[in-house]
C-alpha cells in the first residue's frame, strides 16, 4: 500500500490530509497515474485524485515525458522537474517534500508499507485518516510524553483519572507552520 500524507494548515484542525492507494510501491503509484494525469489539466487532476491542491505536484505531470520505469528514473525526473521550494528526498520507498506556497510551509509524503513498518510509532498518526487516535494504537502511541516543557494549568482533582491536553493550533507565515520534525525531513 502507498500512503499519501499532505501536511498543510489548509487541511483543517489536524493539518493533514491522508489517502491510501493499493499500489505496492511509490514508483508503482506514479507509473499507474502518470499517463492519466499528463493527458489532462494536471493541476485539476491532482486536486481531484488527491483531494487537495498539493502545491507544485502537478508540475511533474506537465513535462511531456514518459512515465518513469525505475526508481532511479523517478528520482531523476522529480529532482529535475518537480516544483519544490525547499527540500525533496526520494528513495526506493518514499518521496518526501518540504515546500511552501509563498505564505505557509507545506509538506507531503508518498510512502509505502516498508517505511511505515520500519517506524510504526512515528507514522501511526500521520497515516491515520481521521483526526482521532486509532482505538487499536499501541501503548507507546496512546501515552504522551511531551517533547518540550509544559505548564500545568491546574492539578488533577483528588481521585481523578486521566489527563486532558490542550493544543493550540495556529500558524504564522512560513515559520514552521506544518510543525515539528517529520520523518526524513530536515528539522
Amino acid at each position: 500500500m502507498v500512503y499519501f500524507v499532505y501536511r498543510s494548515v489548509y487541511e483543517g484542525p489536524s493539518g493533514r490530509l491522508v489517502r491510501h492507494f493499493p499500489d505496492a510501491t511509490v514508483l508503482d503509484w506514479f507509473r499507474r497515474v502518470w499517463d492519466d494525469a499528463a493527458s489532462q489539466d494536471a493541476y485539476e487532476w491532482v486536486e481531484r485524485e488527491l483531494g487537495a491542491n498539493v502545491y507544485g505536484l502537478h508540475t511533474i505531470f506537465e513535462t511531456g515525458l514518459p512515465a518513469p520505469r525505475t526508481h532511479g528514473e523517478l528520482r531523476r525526473l522529480l529532482k529535475e522537474h518537480l516544483h519544490v521550494e525547499r527540500t525533496l528526498r526520494v528513495d526506493r520507498h518514499s518521496v518526501r517534500v518540504l515546500t511552501d506556497d509563498d505564505e505557509v510551509e507545506l509538506a507531503y509524503f508518498f510512502v509505502d508499507d516498508h517505511v511505515v513498518a520500519d517506524e510504526p510509532d512515528r507514522w501511526a498518526y500521520l497515516v491515520h485518516e481521521s483526526w482521532d487516535l486509532p482505538a487499536d494504537a499501541p501503548p507507546s502511541v496512546r501515552t504522551c510524553t511531551p517533547p518540550v516543557p509544559v505548564d500545568v494549568v491546574s492539578p488533577a482533582p483528588p481521585g481523578g483519572e486521566g489527563v486532558t491536553w490542550a493544543v493550540i493550533l495556529t500558524h504564522h507565515a512560513t515559520v514552521n507552520s506544518v510543525g515539528g520534525r517529520y520523518p526524513g525531513m530536515p528539522a
